[in-house]
């Protein structure tokens, strides 16, 4: 992450880094995007009985719980996508 960390000026980019990046790969590889129905609703459905997921109090701490370097080494499309994006910030 710090080769993106850098090229960034405040929290505001740091913040929209996740949807840089979706927005990058979609363009970049349009099949390696999966299509996830209701993503909203599926996570609503592993919170607490009564507490709806809410993307501006929950994903800051889903975010932190994401392991890049596991991601990168589990999943060669994640990888391969990482380097994509790399590539094209760097260009």
């Amino acid at each position: 992450m710090s080769t993106i960390v850098t090229i960034v000026e405040g929290p505001g980019e740091v913040d929209a880094i996740p949807i840089l990046i979706r927005r990058i790969a979609a363009t970049a590889m349009p099949d390696a995007v999966p299509h996830v129905p209701r993503p909203k609703g599926r996570l609503t459905s592993r919170m607490p009985p009564g507490r709806a997921y809410k993307e501006t109090r929950d994903q800051p701490a889903l975010t932190s719980l994401f392991d890049l370097s596991t991601a990168r080494g589990g999943a060669p499309s994640f990888d391969k996508m990482w380097r994509t994006v790399i590539d094209l910030v760097a260009s």
